[in-house]
């Protein structure tokens, strides 16, 4: 008897860790929050559209309960530029074909057409969020069916900020965009900027690691900066201005000869759960005997 309690115990002490690490944020609200743990990569390239304008430090990424958490430290400039993310999966597209919203006039991610993924990066999904200076415009792309979703919600802020706000299909949006402030240098890995809960069904209810790529464009998605995530080598300039290896300038970028160019949010442990079948067995086995 004395040997099953101290089992039990045993058992509680490792799921409460397991689960720990699968906590969701507190908060949608574009403030870091511990849940997300250690950044997936940091900013080595310092923005070339200036630190209180645009720049993406530090992303972030973590799965649980049936969504995708996302938080992307940094700041957007409000005078029309962009974020573009992109999500990979069986399928989807090697050179970006998107479908023309006809909503949004110049800020679309079709005017990106053309842009070249990684070896192995087929984007599914995807994103673009325009700040003009009093709202945020978040619009969704279908790429495996080369559609636009039609969903757009439009979030006002106020000093900069959004907190828990939906928009159609249930993505909740949290956005403040005041890093500069608290950020001294513009590399290393922020506490403010973009985060957003997504439902996994909206990325095909994928059961393993999901990879993305984000990055920030000019207005009417004409000129890219330097700053996407993962951090391009330091000292790489702003891909609008052709000539970095990375594209032919303008706002299409071409990672087709690099390797790696995405981020990987790991799968949610599956520990706690061989440890649940594991108990089952043994009580099991006990009763038998």
């Amino acid at each position: 008897m004395k040997y099953k309690t101290i089992l039990a115990c045993g058992v509680v002490a490792t799921l409460g860790a397991v689960t720990s690490g699968n906590a969701q944020p507190a908060s949608i609200n574009g403030t870091y929050d511990s849940a997300f743990g250690s950044a997936l990569n940091i900013q080595g390239d310092a923005t070339g559209f200036g630190q209180t304008y645009s720049e993406l430090d530090a992303g972030y990424g973590l799965i649980a309960g049936g969504d995708l958490y996302l938080f992307f430290s940094g700041n957007l400039q409000n005078n029309g530029n962009n974020i573009n993310l992109f999500f990979a999966g069986a399928g989807g597209q090697s050179t970006l074909n998107a479908a023309d919203t006809g909503n949004q006039g110049a800020n679309d991610l079709s005017d990106m057409n053309g842009s070249k993924f990684s070896p192995g990066f087929l984007a599914t999904y995807g994103f673009n969020i325009n700040n003009n200076g009093t709202a945020l415009t978040v619009s969704q792309y279908n790429l495996l069916n080369n559609t636009a979703v039609n969903s757009f919600g439009t979030l006002t802020t106020s000093g900069g900020i959004v907190a828990n706000a939906t928009v159609d299909n249930s993505v909740v949006v949290g956005f403040n965009n005041n890093n500069a402030a608290s950020q001294a240098a513009n590399v290393g890995a922020g506490s403010t900027g973009l985060e957003l809960a997504i439902p996994l069904s909206l990325l095909g209810n994928p059961s393993g690691p999901i990879e993305f790529l984000i990055d920030v464009n000019g207005s009417s998605e004409g000129y890219l900066s330097n700053q996407f995530l993962p951090g391009l080598p330091s000292g790489t300039g702003n891909l609008g201005g052709g000539g970095t290896g990375y594209g032919p300038g303008g706002g299409i970028f071409d990672f087709s000869s690099t390797a790696g160019e995405y981020l990987v949010v790991p799968e949610p442990s599956t520990l706690g759960l061989s440890v649940l079948s594991g108990l089952a067995t043994l009580v099991a086995i006990r009763r038998r005997k």
